[in-house]
């Protein structure tokens, strides 16, 4: 495998007076302080319960389960850190899911629903989306959201919002409600939206806020709560006004992940950073004791030409964690936690509303205090946690356990998990025993191996395209170079000669390779000569 790049140690760093440098923090579990590691190594212990199959004293009903459960956990963490184990959507799902709960403690290899195959995948249908937040369980297949109740609420300063119409097309939309905040005439709005002109304070996360504590209850028919969802937009979402890592999400894409049991949809999908010679892939969850050390001494991005106040940019809480705990929100379930950039998401109502309207008033006044504040930004990355359906506890440890490390960058994604994508080269010797059982092992289990996150590309192999990846049996005469080439007997003369689509064709399977976020494992006998296989990594 290729080397690591020298990281600092799991563990943020302190604050600092000077202007923050991107760095990344490993993950190595023996570097764990020893309680940090006992919190991760909870869900494993949790497992083993209910492995005990073929122990003689597993237990036979729910009851006696919950008890060895409990003992378990107060074991493992102290009082203060107790959780109840396995949150549901509500009540009755959660009632529903304990009668049937024998049917998950005889596994006998089934599907476990508290155990994640992997976290970027089309085929675990609990986590398969969680490193992105593009996926969840209960996700629309698309046939029910005509049915949805969709309200919109607009954070407008100065663009035209011509582009709505396009935007929302095929959707029936229950309301749009449009709150202007720098003194121009909005144009381009739908004719049947309301406009509404605020003091400009506190930019679109003061009028998200706003819009929760003082409109929204005018727009929900309690009826219809369970059914609808708020698109929280700014007046600009194009290219140009873009400016994290990943891509916009559309409008489709956000009203199914607000539909689905996690109830909260980001507005972008987070990409990857370049850090030295390296790539890294960004996670939409963040290791919540890095996060909630983020702070920054300014900000002066004002591409757009914004009025800026003479509001001071500092605020009187130093941290975000500490701005959090002004809130009154609760303490955070997990260690990870969704965080939202960008200022573009949907939730349903219920997430919303799942929090006292005590939370949301805190964080509209406090935005209030100015334009260009401190606490925009502590808001910006509170979003996620506080409109999001908290993880499993499974579902956290799965995110931990399949991360590089945390992203350390106070001017950007703070705090986010970090995976790094690896190439695994076997080159081995033609015709020897060894790499024939290597190479038919990897295609006999190439389905278990995708759902571990890795692609294969095996020379010999390749059978018409049948397992997925192309044809690399001639891919060293595409890397050798001309002083190779003329070594080569006459006889082989054909072997020399480079498929004219093959290196195409390996850089879209490594592109798509990258974008699933997965390691890539190449065997081929003729990338011996030294030198040979550089241009793959």
């Amino acid at each position: 495998p290729t080397q690591k790049p020298s990281l600092a140690p799991w563990k943020s760093s302190p604050p600092s007076t000077q202007s923050p440098t991107p760095r990344l923090t490993t993950n190595p579990s023996m570097s764990q302080p020893p309680q940090q590691r006992v919190r991760r190594d909870l869900a494993a212990r949790l497992n083993k319960v209910f492995m005990m199959e073929g122990a003689k004293d597993q237990p036979k009903d729910v009851k006696s389960l919950r008890g060895i459960l409990e003992g378990l956990f107060a074991k493992a963490i102290p009082r203060k850190h107790h959780r109840k184990l396995y949150r549901m959507s509500n009540q009755t799902k959660r009632e529903d899911y304990e009668r049937n709960k024998p049917a998950f403690v005889s596994t006998n290899g089934k599907e476990d629903r508290f155990k994640c195959n992997c976290i970027e995948c089309d085929v675990d249908k609990n986590c398969g989306g969680l490193w992105k937040a593009s996926k969840y369980p209960g996700i629309s297949d698309g046939k029910d959201l005509e049915t949805k109740k969709i309200h919109i609420v607009i954070s407008h300063c100065k663009s035209n919002l011509e582009w709505i119409d396009g935007f929302t097309q095929g959707f029936l939309i229950s309301s749009i409600h449009i709150v202007t905040k720098c003194g121009e005439t909005v144009k381009g709005a739908p004719e049947w939206a309301t406009i509404e002109v605020l003091p400009n304070v506190g930019r679109c996360d003061h009028t998200y806020a706003y819009f929760i504590t003082t409109i929204l209850p005018q727009k929900i028919n309690p009826a219809e709560q369970e059914n609808s969802i708020v698109v929280f937009l700014k007046d600009d979402i194009s290219a140009e006004n873009f400016h994290q890592s990943g891509h916009w999400n559309d409008f489709e894409t956000l009203v199914k992940l607000a539909s689905s049991e996690n109830g909260f949809a980001c507005g972008i999908e987070p990409g990857g950073i370049q850090h030295g010679t390296h790539i890294f892939f960004l996670s939409a969850y963040h290791d919540v004791e890095t996060l909630f050390d983020f702070s920054m001494a300014e900000y002066d991005r004002n591409v757009k030409g914004y009025n800026v106040d003479e509001t001071e940019f500092k605020s009187q809480f130093t941290t975000l964690g500490s701005w959090y705990n002004s809130l009154n929100a609760g303490e955070v379930a997990n260690n990870v936690t969704h965080v939202c950039y960008g200022g573009v998401f949907a939730a349903s109502v219920d997430n919303i509303l799942r929090r006292d309207i005590s939370v949301w008033k805190a964080v509209e006044t406090s935005l209030a205090r100015g334009n260009n504040v401190l606490e925009g930004h502590y808001a910006e990355r509170s979003w996620g946690h506080l409109l999001s359906t908290p993880l499993q506890p499974y579902q956290a440890e799965a995110l931990i356990s399949k991360s590089d490390g945390v992203y350390m960058n106070k001017n950007s994604m703070h705090g986010a998990l970090i995976r790094r994508p690896k190439l695994f080269l076997h080159i081995g010797v033609k015709g020897t025993l060894s790499s024939e059982i290597l190479a038919e092992s990897f295609i006999s289990d190439i389905a278990r191996l995708k759902l571990d996150g890795y692609r294969v590309a095996v020379h010999g192999k390749y059978d018409g395209g049948l397992h997925g990846f192309p044809d690399i049996d001639r891919l060293g005469a595409c890397l050798w170079s001309e002083v190779s080439k003329q070594r080569i007997p006459s006889y082989m003369k054909e072997a020399a000669i480079c498929p004219e689509h093959l290196l195409s064709s390996l850089n879209d399977f490594m592109n798509h390779t990258l974008n699933d976020s997965a390691n890539l494992i190449l065997t081929n006998p003729w990338l011996s000569r030294p030198g040979t296989a550089d241009p793959l990594s």
